[in-house]
């Protein structure tokens, strides 16, 4: 009992934080708060690295920084999930569209939400919004989690295969921590998968009718 009593006070104060960095997330995006952290992605077979994933972090005025998931939690409360998505997935593009020739064969993921995914016609928004960055189709990566993806998998599909004709790769996120069903990685056209860590012991039972690559996180 006394273990249910902390844990629900603890969600209280959670929801409680939230809703005070709600308030401060117009002013995050309007001055620049949010900054693009790139997290390398290495290739298993000699470690060469291949990519970068664009990640979000606050760097809140008054409490320092902030991580990806508070952050978007915020915006959740603040009704400015896609807003903030927007924000960072065009900043994430900028600088990449800048990196030097050196740089010119990594590739690029960035993520979407589910908020941006339900959106009507995302494709085409996203698609204009890599194309004004100058930042090459044929060089990124749209991730989208398992909590990401819409119920209906045959509109699902449409949207990801609209971005895969469009020049993008599409990946899975965080799978295994979410629906965990294999059913729908042969509806969906995905170029990457990248699996929780519980599930890698267990990637002889996966089989997908498209080749598709399989990265452990």
């Amino acid at each position: 009992a006394r273990f249910a009593v902390d844990a629900a006070e603890g969600d209280r104060r959670r929801r409680e934080e939230l809703d005070g960095l709600a308030l401060d997330i117009p002013q995050a995006i309007e001055r620049d708060e949010v900054e693009i952290l790139f997290q390398p992605q290495v290739a298993i077979g000699g470690g060469r690295i291949v990519g970068v994933e664009a990640l979000a972090r606050w760097r809140h005025p008054v409490r320092g920084e902030i991580g990806a998931e508070a952050l978007f939690g915020a915006a959740e409360r603040a009704g400015l999930t896609v807003a903030l998505s927007k924000h960072v997935q065009r900043c994430a593009l900028r600088r990449a569209a800048r990196w030097p020739e050196s740089l010119a064969r990594l590739r690029l993921s960035i993520n979407v939400t589910a908020e941006d995914v339900a959106h009507p016609g995302f494709a085409d928004l996203l698609l204009d919004r890599i194309d004004a960055s100058g930042f090459p189709r044929n060089r990124l990566t749209v991730e989208i989690t398992e909590s990401g993806l819409i119920e209906d998998l045959g509109e699902a599909s449409g949207l990801l295969a609209e971005l895969r004709t469009g020049g993008c790769r599409v990946a899975i996120d965080d799978f295994g921590t979410g629906y965990s069903s294999l059913a729908y990685l042969k509806a969906l056209p995905l170029d990457y998968l990248k699996i929780d860590k519980s599930l890698t012991q267990d990637l002889s039972l996966i089989h997908i009718s498209e080749p598709t690559r399989l990265l452990s996180i």
